[in-house]
């Protein structure tokens, strides 16, 4: 990614001009692609001790572009935006407070992979409830949406890890 288009745009502008950048990128990769690197990724997730011992998963039901998570796994639960702007996470119709989630896997536009920073899909929804988990954060992403030097703010929350197609599963 070309640093130098972002030059003259306030932080919002250049995170957008990322999405933007980043959207066009997924689009352009084939659903073969995205399905095979979807498998590699969920094989190192997977084997985690973090993952293999959560009793509650908190989770994101992926965009077709995004790296494919086993959302039917029992364990996971998935968010609910509400009108305010906050957003809680349920297994069926139960509200599984933060402090009952083991892990948590957020969705990722775009990453640095030297801070793990974070690029969400723009709400900050997730930014705002990572600040009431203790339990692990792990983001799943593609190589291609890489990018040295993301813009962030101090509201903006790092992952532990960031799980990629080159990710290698867990012993």
């Amino acid at each position: 990614m070309n640093p130098n288009h972002l030059h003259g745009l306030d932080i919002d502008g250049q995170k957008n001009s990322i999405r933007e950048e980043i959207t066009d990128k997924l689009k352009s990769m084939t659903p073969e692609q995205r399905a095979e690197y979807s498998a590699r990724i969920n094989s190192a997730l997977e084997s985690t001790d973090e993952y293999r011992n959560a009793k509650i998963i908190a989770a994101f039901k992926p965009y077709p572009t995004e790296p494919q998570i086993n959302i039917n796994d029992p364990r996971i639960a998935l968010p609910e935006v509400h009108d305010n702007g906050e957003m809680d996470f349920r297994i069926g119709n139960r509200v599984v407070a933060p402090a009952e989630i083991d892990l948590i896997i957020v969705p990722c536009r775009a990453y640095d992979p030297d801070t793990k920073q974070r690029l969400g899909r723009g709400g900050g929804y997730y930014d705002r409830y990572l600040t009431q988990v203790q339990a692990p954060k792990f983001a799943v992403a593609y190589s291609a949406q890489a990018v040295e030097n993301l813009p962030v703010e101090d509201h903006d929350v790092p992952v532990g890890v960031i799980f990629t197609e080159f990710s290698t599963p867990s012993e």
